[in-house]
């Protein structure tokens, strides 16, 4: 059975993810905050005034500079070829900006419109967290920005495993700017692959068969080998004429199969406290 993604599911219930993303973005753009004695503030505003001390803008000199350079165009209403992914960009977007205005305390900006404006911030970022959760989605941290990724439970206890950089590359997989990112996933992999070799020998006592299994997919699939360049000792011919669609499925599948790697691992370990548990009752 071939698996679908979050956002197939999503697609296949009744998830309304139009009148979520109306929600958000009635928030984000159009209400108003009462900051002074006549002056109103929307969330954008505020976070276009306080847009130079936020870190994420780079060399970005304006939100609208942002806006642009990163190709990020909201509108009120939602284009007809628009899906699920739509709102998750936005989720993701305008998560980052508001937690970024939030914690940049602004001096220039005067403090009855930085205290005013905390509780709607709060709320704004309260409320995409509440809307991700719905969707079964969940934040993930790399290098000071957040990235809105499906929640696998295998994969949040794989990455509970591993050290804190790991961890967060193992999350990125599932990232949607992943998808179709071959070289992308690539790394990812080469990465586990590289943790995994201090657990060979545990591996190999647990399951042969399954040890046989992704030492074949990551030795064979252009992740730890190059099994493309016609020069390399490693050349697979199979591989190097696989579609990039054929090799991102065989991909996704060593990354399923790593994620049961590491769980099989960690077992061994909980495995014997539960012996010591059966033993004490």
């Amino acid at each position: 059975m071939e698996r679908k993604t979050f956002s197939q599911v999503l697609k296949d219930t009744s998830f309304n993810w139009k009148k979520e993303y109306e929600r958000l973005y009635y928030i984000f753009y159009k209400e108003s905050h009462h900051v002074d004695i006549t002056d109103y503030c929307t969330i954008r505003e505020f976070i276009s005034k306080s847009f130079k001390k936020i870190t994420l803008r780079d060399t970005c000199l304006t939100l609208s500079d942002y806006d642009s350079v990163h190709k990020k165009c909201f509108g009120e209403s939602v284009p007809a070829n628009a899906d699920v992914d739509y709102l998750l960009s936005f989720c993701e977007y305008s998560y980052n900006l508001v937690c970024g205005a939030r914690d940049a305390n602004d001096s220039k900006i005067p403090y009855r419109w930085r205290e005013r404006m905390k509780e709607p911030l709060d709320l704004y970022i309260k409320q995409v967290l509440t809307v991700i959760e719905k969707m079964g989605y969940m934040c993930n941290e790399k290098e000071g920005e957040t990235h809105i990724v499906p929640k696998s439970q295998a994969a949040i206890s794989v990455s509970e495993i591993l050290n804190q950089d790991l961890s967060s590359l193992l999350l990125e997989y599932n990232h949607n700017s992943m998808k179709g990112n071959l070289e992308g996933k690539r790394r990812v992999l080469e990465s586990l692959a590289i943790e995994l070799e201090n657990y060979e020998t545990k591996l190999e006592h647990i399951s042969k068969a399954l040890r046989s299994d992704i030492g074949f997919l990551l030795n064979t699939l252009n992740i730890r080998h190059n099994n493309i360049g016609k020069d390399s000792k490693n050349y697979k011919k199979a591989v190097a004429n696989m579609s990039d669609e054929e090799r991102e499925y065989w991909y996704d599948e060593t990354y399923q199969t790593l994620l049961l790697v590491f769980l099989k691992i960690n077992h061994v370990e909980r495995k014997k406290r539960m012996s010591e548990l059966k033993k004490s009752l």
